[in-house]
């Protein structure tokens, strides 16, 4: 038999291990079946449709509005007791992270190498802040965002909110496609559960039809700006929230109300009563307006 036809069925068979150096550093993570989610634990918390919703990322919350039902708040940015004091007062914390991106002020900035890092997202990158797109299929990345979920598990966080999953519709340097995008949200929808937190899909629509059983929520930015919140219609459907932002003043950032007809257009849309939706600046801020003011939710 030819040596090399030999080998490779030794190799099929398991009989030649393949020697370290041929690994690539970027080599998927292998313990997760493609496209293969368990059931949802039923502990695992299911926020009810239209509830009312607050997100600051910005900084720190100084003030909090006990009226709403969930906080979405930074995972690095917020200690343990933030967490803790929001539960004392009935409400639900959202741990915010990138999932999609490296960002070079985390704390973790330096435990991925360089081949990992893509493209620049040139509007967020800018000083000494600087954000790349990943490859998000590399086994770095994801044992690096395996403990983002745990250090939101440790912080008693009922839920993530894993931003930039939508990386196949940007300029990512890696050409991953809407499978490549696909196959890591199931892959953190898995971890989040595990580790008994909820899962919201941060944009991202087009992959939402094959997740839509295994997610509990939904986060949307600017589905009205981009006109495709019918693209929600059937989680909606399925009373399951969209928890959905406007950013009417684009790049401004500043404590002065939307006028009347803006906040009307980002408010009262097809199914708008349905969403739970925020006006919000871009940097999102403590500054909001809510739609609650203008709709019955």
């Amino acid at each position: 038999m030819m040596p090399v036809l030999l080998s490779a069925l030794l190799l099929l068979h398991g009989a030649i291990a393949l020697p370290a150096s041929s690994l690539h550093e970027t080599s998927y993570d292998s313990d997760v079946s493609t496209h293969t989610i368990p059931n949802t634990p039923a502990a695992i918390w299911q926020p009810p449709l239209g509830t009312d919703w607050e997100i600051v990322l910005l900084s720190p919350p100084t003030t909090y509005d006990d009226k709403v039902a969930i906080y979405d708040l930074d995972v690095w940015d917020n200690p343990k007791e933030t967490v803790g004091s929001r539960h004392a007062k009935g409400q639900k914390v959202v741990c915010y992270f990138s999932a999609g991106t490296w960002e070079s002020w985390r704390p973790d900035a330096s435990q991925f190498p360089d081949e990992v890092l893509g493209n620049n997202l040139e509007k967020w990158s800018g000083g000494e802040n600087v954000e790349r797109w990943l490859d998000i299929r590399a086994g770095v990345v994801r044992a690096a965002m395996r403990a983002r979920i745990a250090n939101a598990q440790e912080k008693g966080c009922d839920a993530v909110d894993p931003d930039n999953v939508d990386i196949h519709d940007n300029d990512n340097g890696f050409s991953l496609s809407a499978n490549d995008s696909l196959d890591y949200v199931q892959w953190l929808i898995i971890e989040a559960h595990r580790r008994g937190m909820a899962f919201g899909l941060k944009n991202a629509p087009d992959i939402l039809p094959s997740i839509m059983t295994n997610i509990q929520f939904a986060v949307n930015e600017e589905c009205v700006q981009k006109g495709d919140c019918h693209l929600y219609d059937s989680f909606v459907a399925a009373k399951k929230p969209v928890l959905h932002i406007e950013y009417p003043k684009g790049d401004d950032s500043n404590n002065d109300p939307v006028p009347g007809e803006e906040m009307a257009a980002a408010c009262a849309f097809m199914q708008s009563h349905r969403f739970s939706t925020l006006i919000k600046n871009m940097d999102l801020d403590e500054w909001v307006q809510h739609c609650r003011t203008m709709l019955s939710v």
